[in-house]
């Protein structure tokens, strides 16, 4: 086996949940604050992550856990936008505005 090919190590069970936590969209500081560790310790698992999977950044990070069923996607949101009808003058004289 060459050296240049490295054997992949799997992630621990405390990287997988900080790795859940920052595809959660949590910051290393309410990461910490979650599994009662210090801040630098979050950063410390964050870096040894990245490094066992050879990605960095964020989004990397959860499209890994996503694609590993590590966490779901919300469901889509079906968003229906129209555009506003003129309304008729006759329309017009009988809408009333208010204000509350």
């Amino acid at each position: 086996m060459s050296d240049t090919i490295k054997k992949k190590r799997p992630l621990t069970i405390r990287e997988k949940e900080v790795l859940i936590c920052i595809a959660d969209g949590l910051r290393n500081s309410e990461i910490a604050t979650k599994l009662g560790i210090k801040c630098r310790t979050v950063e410390k698992f964050r870096e040894h992550i990245e490094g066992k999977l050879d990605i960095s950044g964020a989004a990397q990070l959860t499209r890994y856990a996503v694609l590993h069923g590590m966490v779901q996607l919300p469901p889509p949101i079906n968003l229906i936008i129209s555009r506003p009808r003129k309304l008729s003058s006759e329309t017009r004289k009988k809408t009333r505005v208010v204000c509350v």
